[in-house]
C-alpha cells in the first residue's frame, strides 16, 4: 500500500508513484479524479484498475481515460462514511459513459435479510 506524499496530487505525481512505487491500482476521490483526466488522462497509464468515488462520476472525465488507457479497469464505487468496503462497485466499460448509478437502486435490509421502513436502522 502507498499513501500520496504530502502536498498537491496531480498527472505528473502520480504518474511517478505509478512509476516508482509500481503501483497497480488505486482508489482515487472522484474530484480528483475529475481534475486529473482533465489535465492529463494518460497519468492512469501502467495502472489495471482504478476506482474512483464520493460523490457523482464525470462520464466526460470517465470516456476520456477510457480512451487514453484502453484495457483499464475503471469503477465506480460508492459506500456510505460508516462503512470500510464499498457497498456498490459499477464497472465502467464503455466509452459512452452514462451516470454510474443511475437506475441502481440499494436497500436497508434487517437481520433476517428483508426490507425495513425508512427510518429503521438496518444493514445496506
Amino acid at each position: 500500500m502507498v499513501v500520496a506524499p504530502a502536498g498537491a496530487l496531480d498527472a505528473h505525481v502520480l504518474r511517478g508513484l505509478v512509476a516508482e512505487q509500481g503501483l497497480s491500482a488505486i482508489f482515487i476521490t472522484t474530484a480528483l479524479f475529475n481534475l486529473i483526466a482533465e489535465e492529463d488522462a494518460r497519468a492512469f497509464s501502467g495502472l489495471r484498475e482504478v476506482l474512483t468515488g464520493g460523490e457523482a462520476a464525470s462520464p466526460a472525465a470517465m470516456r476520456r481515460v477510457l480512451e487514453a488507457c484502453p484495457g483499464l479497469a475503471l469503477g465506480h464505487v460508492y459506500g456510505p462514511t460508516e462503512t470500510t468496503t464499498f457497498v456498490t462497485h459499477w464497472p465502467v466499460r464503455c466509452r459512452r459513459c452514462r451516470r454510474s448509478f443511475d437506475d441502481t437502486h440499494a436497500y436497508v435490509l434487517d437481520g433476517r435479510l428483508g426490507l425495513v421502513p425508512s427510518g429503521v436502522v438496518g444493514e445496506l
